[in-house]
């Protein structure tokens, strides 16, 4: 099932024309997640928003804007925000991720293809983090 969702992902991008509406969906959910991660704070939220503006986005996508250099800028952006609110444990294990993807990025790739499983690939970093927070959470309050 996990499969076919990102298959369908790829075949969206694929798509002539191209249909970004579960993309631009999961990058929403993406900066929702790094939000809920610092929910105190409104100015690393307006900041998130700015660079994950999904309508932003959208515009781009939709009038053929959107770009290797776009997509490499946004990408880079949520590596390094992966890598800003990591576990120390965990942040070699994401500098070396995140290497592998911009080496792909500013190779030869065909975005349809490898996007996909970037998204995948965060939203497990997502989860590992916030897997992290929690256990950290509820040992301070033992």
């Amino acid at each position: 099932m996990k499969r076919a969702f990102w298959d369908l992902i790829k075949s969206d991008l694929e798509a002539s024309p191209q249909r970004f509406d579960h993309i631009l969906k999961l990058i929403g959910e993406i900066g929702d997640r790094f939000c809920a991660m610092t929910p105190s704070r409104s100015d690393i939220h307006k900041h998130i928003r700015s660079v994950l503006d999904e309508a932003h986005l959208r515009q781009m996508f939709t009038h053929g804007a959107f770009d290797m250099d776009e997509l490499g800028k946004v990408c880079i952006f949520i590596m390094d925000k992966l890598e800003a609110y990591s576990a120390p444990a965990d942040t070699s294990d994401i500098q070396e991720w995140s290497s592998a993807q911009q080496s792909r990025l500013h190779g030869d790739i065909v975005y349809a293809e490898w996007l996909p499983g970037f998204i995948e690939g965060v939203h497990s970093w997502l989860d590992l983090i916030q897997q992290r927070m929690t256990t950290f959470y509820k040992k301070q309050t033992v």
